[in-house]
């Protein structure tokens, strides 16, 4: 059952009152299910996770839209086949969020004291659903929010305790290609479109030499302007300029810009997946926005991204990159994660990709599968998530 949207006050810094939409999708409410917590990435609205296919690593919802006359199908992968589901749009303006009074948020560090008030608030709505297993979710640039997100979270609990409320029992979380630090992503971007990483290369020697040339200079600048020293102007220039003249040359080979084995369909205003297309119009239908309680504040015409908000969040988002890869952590249980053996996993009956697990962090792939993992392998997918929720080993 999907509710109609929740909305939460958020007091911020006591300017009034800011409305997150919240989408709770409950199976049974009052079976002993753990609650999962999906968020979409700043510039790329939460609704769309609801309904697209099963989405990225966040494409997850119990319904489809394929065709916006029609109307959302039945999803027998959906993710809350053994959970209740929450899609919180966030930060404010994502989605059908609004600010009553026109608040903003600046850093993904504010949109997470919002996100951990929601949290409460929402367990204080439904308190059937205190004490559960509480697990929070996102891909992409969940690479940095969803650790601050668990963060903020973890932190309120002492102030929950100190008032003689329960604290949110908050689990695990877990990261679907996510992106930490540029620098690293262009460098793995190189690998991938000029190397034989995973596929054959796809762009011509000539390129690729100015690709290579390109990363080191713009590992070199990014550090500099965005880590070194945070400089707001520097660092946004090195940002545009290493992103078009490392990433341009492959976006103009025609592929797709999440799955480099397939071209791109729908054009890059739909993000390469016509269904997209599909799904703006169905949240765009006035019947729609009535039956799910969008408030006249929020656009009429639905968009498919905020680049407004995702410009505004990234551009903070390098000062304070998180990790640069699973093996590089620095915690306690380094030596005997990285001391495990990447071995294979399986799912429906086939090998679904390499794994290695230590002391709680688990690292696994899914072959054959983009940037939009659910979408692309929605079965294995599945059968990953109801191992993680069920703390069984791949």
């Amino acid at each position: 059952m999907v509710m109609p949207i929740l909305k939460l006050a958020l007091a911020l810094s006591g300017l009034g009152a800011a409305l997150a939409s919240q989408w709770p999708v409950f199976d049974e409410p009052f079976k002993p299910a753990r609650a999962l917590n999906a968020m979409s990435a700043p510039r790329t609205r939460t609704s769309r996770i609801l309904f697209i296919r099963t989405m990225t690593g966040e494409r997850v919802g119990p319904c489809r839209v394929t065709n916006s006359t029609k109307g959302p199908e039945f999803f027998e992968h959906s993710w809350n086949s053994n959970a209740n589901v929450i899609y919180l749009d966030q930060p404010i303006y994502s989605g059908f969020s609004y600010a009553e009074y026109g608040e903003t948020i600046y850093t993904t560090e504010e949109a997470a004291e919002d996100v951990a008030k929601a949290v409460v608030l929402f367990f204080e709505s439904f308190s059937q659903y205190k004490g559960r297993s509480f697990h929070m979710a996102g891909i992409s640039y969940g690479g940095r929010y969803i650790p601050l997100f668990a963060s903020a979270v973890h932190d309120q609990n002492a102030l929950l305790l100190a008032q003689g409320l329960i604290p949110v029992n908050l689990t695990s979380i877990t990261i679907g290609n996510g992106n930490t630090d540029m620098s690293a992503l262009w460098q793995g971007a190189y690998e991938l479109v000029c190397t034989s990483t995973t596929v054959t290369p796809v762009l011509p020697i000539r390129e690729c030499i100015h690709m290579k040339h390109e990363v080191q200079q713009c590992r070199q600048q990014m550090k500099e302007h965005c880590e070194d020293r945070f400089d707001l102007k520097p660092c946004r220039d090195a940002f545009n300029r290493c992103d078009t003249a490392i990433m341009d040359p492959y976006r103009k080979t025609g592929l797709n810009i999440y799955d480099i084995s397939r071209p791109c369909e729908g054009g890059s205003e739909n993000l390469c997946y016509p269904v997209t297309a599909e799904i703006t119009a169905y949240l765009s239908r006035p019947d729609v926005r009535a039956l799910l309680g969008v408030d006249a504040q929020v656009p009429e015409e639905y968009a498919l991204c905020n680049m407004s908000v995702g410009n505004m969040v990234w551009a903070f988002m390098l000062p304070a990159t998180l990790y640069d890869l699973a093996l590089s952590l620095e915690w306690s249980g380094k030596k005997a994660f990285n001391d495990a053996p990447l071995r294979e996993w399986w799912a429906v009956g086939e090998k679904a990709g390499v794994t290695r697990s230590a002391n709680g962090l688990t690292f696994a792939t899914i072959d054959r599968a983009g940037h939009l993992a659910a979408h692309d392998k929605p079965e294995q997918v599945l059968a990953m998530l109801n191992r993680w929720l069920a703390a069984v080993n791949l």
